[in-house]
């Protein structure tokens, strides 16, 4: 049976399920415009993965787990090259890595390549039933269910570790004390393989993009940098910011709401077309019954969007008090009701990736007027609305 599909239409979980239920054996191929993989299967078990990216070549695998240096991997790719062999037995015929060790290693292999695929958010599949590579190529069977289990809670905890950096623009450098004492220090392979890509140039978005561990474990390394207090911001302290009287900060969390409504808005109306409407009319109409004080006589746009002039007027005529407290309550109460009816439409993945838009476009604005916005608890109001 041929099975072929898209993953913003078939989530890799249920995908995989399929063919562990089903007992399927065959190869499921994957891609997307960036890289091509192909994992698979005996009677519902994982048994190969392959994949056209570098960084999960097994060489790449064990230079970067720092098990062999990159003079031995060039040195072994030049004899498998020569005498026609695959990288595992080279090493073991040089001495570089013990015979018994390299099935562990290509499971390992397998288990990292499948983990990332659980970060895409576009691509292309198929399966071709019967199809398996050579018997001398194949590993250990591993069992699907964990393999979901561990790649779900990577993006969860990748999730939680982008909440907790600063935000994608930021740009970090290594601290003075720390490039002078270097040797001091007890660094992790990935954490080595990360740190000169912090060069005071880059910024953490680009530094996770170009480092070629992968996305969930550059976050956690660049996390754990600044968790060890080894990292700094670049630049010295901000200019004092002007204080801002109580409209002016409302005008201002009005219009970082409305960033983040289009934000979503857009995506919705780029992934489900007119279907978009109803949803974000379903998300008004839930929030709406439970801020009835708030958003009474306030009605959506004809782009879906909430009437942000008509709302910025009703919170201000609400008592000073509790302004502040009612509109954030409202608004990031809004802001889950719409990410909640994107993900049960497109699921967690576009989810995800939402998320990240909104956090790249909104953090900025709250750390260039974070002394505002401390005064009313704007960023964790908006952690919460995001979580």
């Amino acid at each position: 049976m041929g099975i072929k599909g898209k993953l913003e239409t078939v989530s890799l979980p249920d995908l995989f399920q399929l063919l562990s239920i089903g007992r399927k054996t065959g190869t499921l191929t994957i891609s997307n415009e960036y890289s091509h993989k192909e994992i698979a299967f005996k009677d519902g078990k994982v048994v190969h993965s392959s994949s056209s990216k570098e960084e999960e070549f097994l060489g790449n695998l064990l230079l970067k787990k720092g098990i062999i240096s990159e003079a031995d991997l060039g040195k072994a790719l030049r004899v498998g090259r020569e005498k026609g062999r695959k990288l595992g037995s080279v090493l073991v015929e040089l001495g570089l890595a013990p015979e018994g060790e390299i099935a562990g290693w290509l499971r390992r292999q397998a288990e990292e390549s499948i983990y990332d695929l659980f970060g895409w958010e576009k691509g292309e599949f198929s399966f071709e039933e019967g199809r398996l590579p050579p018997a001398g190529d194949l590993i250990s069977p591993l069992e699907v269910m964990s393999l979901i289990m561990e790649g779900t809670k990577r993006m969860d905890e990748l999730s939680e570790l982008q909440r907790k950096l600063p935000p994608p623009h930021t740009i970090l450098k290594i601290k003075d004390f720390f490039q002078t004492e270097v040797e001091e220090f007890t660094l992790t392979p990935l954490q080595i393989q990360v740190l000169p890509l912090i060069d005071g140039r880059r910024p953490i978005g680009e530094v996770i993009e170009e480092a070629e561990i992968g996305g969930y474990l550059t976050t956690k390394a660049i996390y754990d940098l600044l968790s060890a207090d080894l990292l700094e911001k670049v630049g010295g302290k901000p200019c004092k910011e002007k204080a801002l009287d109580e409209p002016a900060i409302l005008h201002l969390v009005i219009d970082l709401y409305q960033r983040i409504f289009l934000i979503i808005q857009n995506q919705m109306v780029k992934k489900l077309g007119p279907q978009a409407k109803r949803l974000a009319h379903n998300a008004f109409t839930r929030t709406k019954k439970r801020h009835s004080r708030l958003f009474r006589g306030v009605k959506l746009r004809d782009d879906s969007l909430p009437d942000f002039t008509l709302l910025e007027a009703k919170a201000l005529s609400l008592p000073p008090p509790i302004r502040f407290h009612l509109l954030l309550g409202g608004m990031s109460d809004l802001t889950r009701e719409n990410l909640a009816q994107l993900q049960d439409a497109l699921g967690k993945n576009i989810r995800r990736e939402t998320i990240r838009r909104v956090e790249a476009e909104v953090g900025p604005l709250l750390e260039e007027k974070s002394s505002s916005f401390r005064r009313i608890a704007m960023d964790e109001e908006i952690k919460r609305a995001l979580a």
